[in-house]
């Protein structure tokens, strides 16, 4: 059964209203829903902060002599270094940089020169960096859709791309290639860059390199150049092969900066791959710590409700009542046209923090008792602006968890509508009568 609870009825999504604890055994009439637990979740929502995380998509581009399985073994790690920086983000798209591993004659090499000394001149590296800035502009587009359709504002999303070896080269043509809009919240972790993102700000990307590795060997080489010409990490235990090559294997692959897991703990590789981790956290909090803005769609008052066309017989539906109410004049939603369903109750308040928007979810009972047939599920749903106050009962909160039952209508005061809000007087909880 599920845990989440029906705002008004207080319900499961399983269970069904028609119920002793929700129904007067002497009138049969349905209980209004539990009061005390609706205020508690408004208080608690109310005590919340009402800014939201910007979303952060983040891609990883590879670099030389990568296999697909290969990039499919190293996304893990990049995931649990946003997990550890606390971004609620994973690699959400494959840019996946195609290898020449396979080939006689590895065209990731000749790829990375091309790039480094004629920058733009690869055709097929130019290919994929326009499909990563369309991946990019797609996300960005939806955002924003979706804060224009929802008429809510939103903050603007964040992009990060981190890049190791040659995909660094891609990462730094894709930045240039992007709306300087949302260049402005495109960050780059940059690990064993052979660039030096020249031209970029170094508050929209920074690097890991190892003092032994391939990049700050070469960086006298002509077309390489690496940040600020020096690396920023100590270089990897053992001998480097310099007189062969100038650089070591172990110092360049990505999971010895990344992969804490892979070395006793401990011994000197696993301190080294512990600090490059660690230093990558917090470059990766610093990257997207600034803010990224909002979007702020210019709209119309509304108030809709979402939810299924039909309940099946016996069935319960959950709906979604939303509104935007600019003027903040309305202090109750009121639903109505349930014709062949039950709901726990017709009215609700709104909470003073969200009177100009919120929503509340609720459940509706198919009491169908003549034959298993569907209901419509055609509701309304209005902003009540100016509702009358009749009557207020206090209510003890002895027991916070009990469902309160409301007084019989028109208690002391004739005939007054049987219908009432939890309000909040005071610091007390008092049933309001409308």
């Amino acid at each position: 059964m599920s845990d989440s609870k029906d705002l008004l009825t207080g319900l499961n999504p399983d269970d069904s209203p028609i119920d002793g604890e929700y129904f007067d055994p002497l009138t049969g009439e349905v209980v209004s829903s539990d009061f005390i637990e609706s205020l508690r979740l408004a208080r608690a929502n109310k005590s919340q902060s009402s800014s939201q995380e910007a979303p952060v998509y983040t891609f990883y581009i590879n670099g030389i002599s990568t296999t697909s399985e290969d990039y499919d073994r190293t996304i893990p790690l990049i995931d649990n270094l946003l997990k550890e920086a606390g971004i609620n983000s994973k690699v959400n798209q494959k840019t996946y940089n195609k290898s020449g591993k396979p080939r006689k004659i590895n065209f990731d090499l000749a790829q990375s020169i091309i790039q480094g000394v004629t920058p733009g001149s690869d055709r097929e590296g130019n290919k994929f960096t326009r499909s990563v800035i369309k991946k990019i502009e797609h996300l960005d587009k939806k955002e924003r859709r979706s804060a224009k359709q929802e008429c809510e504002e939103r903050p603007k999303p964040k992009f990060l791309i981190v890049a190791h070896s040659q995909g660094n080269f891609f990462a730094e043509d894709v930045f240039n290639g992007l709306d300087d809009n949302i260049k402005k919240r495109t960050k780059i972790l940059a690990i064993s860059p052979f660039t030096n993102y020249r031209g970029i700000n170094f508050d929209n990307f920074d690097y890991l390199l190892r003092k032994d590795d391939f990049p700050n060997r070469l960086k006298k080489t002509p077309g390489i150049a690496i940040p600020k010409n020096k690396s920023n990490l100590p270089q990897w235990p053992g001998k480097p092969i310099a007189s062969k090559f100038p650089g070591d294997i172990n110092s360049h692959n990505i999971e010895n900066y990344l992969d804490t897991n892979k070395y006793r703990q401990g011994n000197s590789k696993d301190k080294l791959v512990e600090e490059s981790f660690k230093d990558a956290v917090e470059k990766i909090k610093e990257l997207l710590k600034p803010d990224s803005g909002s979007y702020k769609p210019d709209c119309e008052p509304y108030i809709k409700i979402k939810g299924p066309k039909t309940i099946e017989a016996f069935k319960n539906g959950t709906f979604t009542v939303s509104w935007y109410n600019p003027e903040k004049n309305a202090s109750a939603v009121q639903i109505s046209g349930f014709q062949g369903l039950t709901i726990g109750a017709e009215m609700v308040s709104i909470p003073e923090d969200k009177l100009e928007r919120g929503s509340f979810q609720f459940q509706a009972h198919n009491t169908d008792f003549f034959g298993s047939y569907d209901s419509e599920a055609t509701f309304d749903a209005s902003l009540l602006t100016s509702p009358s106050f009749f009557w207020g009962t206090r209510v003890m909160e002895s027991d916070p968890d009990a469902t309160v039952k409301l007084l019989g209508a028109g208690e002391g005061l004739g005939n007054i509508p049987a219908q009432a809000v939890p309000v909040e007087q005071n610091g007390e909880l008092w049933v309001k009568w409308l």
